[in-house]
Parts: C-alpha cells; structure tokens; sequence
C-alpha cells in the first residue's frame, strides 16, 4: 500500500483540498479505487468521500467511471488532472481582490480574458471557500477613469508580435488627424493610469516611440523578425520616465524639488518616482530628487502642483549609459 501524505485537520480548507489531490493522484495513476478503502486510508467517512467525488464530477468535470468488475473508480479520460489551487486564505483573499481590480479595466480584451482565467480558478474551489470569500464583492470597490477601449484584433496581434518579436504593421489615428500606416518593432507594453502603451521601433520616424494602443484602428502581424537592441531595457526606461513614459529621445537629467512647508506633509503621503531621494530642511519643507528623461512630461506635472513648489532645478545633461 502507498504511503498517504500527512494531512490537516479534518473540514481545514487545506485538508479538504488537500484530500482531493490526493484522490486526484490515485485516480490518476490509473488504480481502481473504492470509496471505502479511500475514508479508511485518509481517515475520513466513506460520506465524505461520497461528497468528494461529488464535487470533482459536478464542479470540476472529473470524467469518473466505476468499474464492475474490478469494483473501482477510475478516470475515463487519462490525460484529466485536478487544478492544482491550494492557497492559504491570504493568498485567497489577494486573488479576489485582484479580480474585483478588473472592474478598472472594463471593456479591454485583457478583462474578458483575465476574468475567464479567473472564473476558472474560482470554479476549482471549494464550495464552502468560495462563499466565504463572497463579501469581497460587496465590501471592496476600485474606482477610477474607464481605461480607452482597445480592439480585440488590435489586442491579439499584439501579444502575437511580442511573443514572436514580429514587426506589426498598423494604422494609428491621434485624435483631430487622419490614421497612418505604421510598422512598428514592438519592445514591450506599458500601463499607466489604466492605459496600455505599446513602446518599441518606428520604422517611419527611425526612433523608438510609444503608442496608445487605443488608437491603433487596425494591426496585422507581418512575417519580419526583428531582434531587440543589446540596449533595451524595458524596467530602465519605466524607471527613467514619468508615469512609466518618457519624452522620446530626450537626455536622463537630475531633477531637484522642493515642496512649500505647507504641502510637503502631503507630497510625502505618495512618491514622485520610484528612485527618488528626499531630504527634510530645518524650515520642514521637503526636497525630492531624482533621474528622468521625462522633462516634458514632468513640467505638465509640476504646473499641477505650483502653488505647493517652493522651486525646481534640473541639472545639466546626464550621459546615457548603454
């Protein structure tokens, strides 16, 4: 006889989950399995047992069949395998709340998709644990602006050309102008405030850019390969910019800010950048400082905030470093 993993205490979450692995095993390994004989080995009733195979055929699909002659339970699919989800109630509770998070993406491919993936993972839980999570739903909200809408077609042609590091061909259309047809070697896809942003080589203007992937109306994925420069970092060029954006083309400069005495309590609540450093003044006002190659984009940040700043200074040019 196999030995049997050791297991949690009786009606634990991690125990009942744990249990149906383990049946899932055995069933697996191609053994025709009794009831009986499984309550005795895992120290549980033959009705729990019932109730196990219960919900591994009615809410997880387990193609279960009983052999009469051998007097035994098997698969009658072999390639079916239980969905390994065995979380603690952290990690349950991190989950939920990241799918009730989709709510601010609504209407993008990528929602659809992630809230199949997650309907899913919940199927595969256990009854009881997916109704005791449910006050998630009515006690945790996110707000926030609608991301733009993104075309299904745009969507897939994209992921497609990443994986396969493909040049996309597109037609983008900015807002007052009329679409353009575009090939882009795309480097990676970059969210902020809810909108996707593709960065990567335009072939039109022969520099690295960044486009909304809203307002591509078509794409299609073309048979070129590209390879990604030595140089590409997609983490750096997050970390150099504004809101994950940078001012293409633009030189890394050092930027010093210094907040009112007023504001600086405030300012300090949220960072400006994720590399920053700060520094306190014996009048109470802060100063942050830090790298960008964003000076555009930060100016239009900073006019948000210039009756808080006491004064901003940029440094001469930075080199890059490649």
């Amino acid at each position: 006889m196999r030995t049997m993993r050791t297991l949690h205490r009786p009606g634990d979450y991690l125990s009942s989950f744990g249990r149906l692995l383990e049946i899932d095993a055995r069933l697996r390994d191609g053994e025709r399995v009794s009831q009986a004989s499984l309550a005795r080995e895992l120290g549980v009733s033959t009705r729990t047992i019932q109730r196990d195979f219960a919900y591994l055929r009615d809410s997880l699909g387990a193609p279960l069949v009983y052999d009469e002659h051998r007097k035994g339970w098997h698969y009658a699919e072999p390639a079916f395998a239980l969905p390994a989800v065995l979380l603690s109630e952290t990690d349950l509770h991190a989950l939920l709340l990241m799918r009730e998070a989709l709510g601010q993406y609504a209407g993008t491919p990528w929602e659809a998709a992630a809230r199949r993936a997650f309907g899913l993972f919940e199927r595969a839980l256990p009854e009881r644990e997916r109704f005791a999570a449910n006050w998630i739903t009515s006690r945790v909200a996110f707000t926030g602006q609608p991301a733009a809408a993104i075309r299904a077609k745009v969507w897939d042609a994209v992921l497609d050309s990443l994986r396969r590091s493909l040049t996309l061909a597109v037609t983008y259309q900015k807002p007052g102008e009329p679409a353009r047809r575009r090939r882009i070697d795309p480097y990676g896809l970059i969210v902020t405030d809810g909108d996707w942003n593709l960065y990567g080589h335009d072939h039109r203007s022969g520099a690295r850019r960044t486009f909304l992937l809203a307002r591509i109306r078509a794409a299609t994925v073309t048979e070129r390969t590209f390879e990604l420069p030595v140089d590409f970092d997609l983490s750096r060029y997050v970390r150099e910019g504004i809101d994950g954006l940078q001012t293409d083309g633009a030189p890394v400069r050092r930027v010093r800010i210094t907040f009112s005495k007023a504001a600086s309590p405030r300012i300090a609540e949220r960072k400006w950048h994720p590399d920053q450093t700060e520094h306190w003044d014996r009048q109470g006002r802060l100063t942050v400082e830090f790298d960008v190659r964003a000076q555009f984009r930060l100016e239009r940040r900073l006019q948000s905030e210039q009756p808080s700043i006491d004064r901003v200074t940029w440094s001469p040019d930075k080199p890059t470093e490649d």
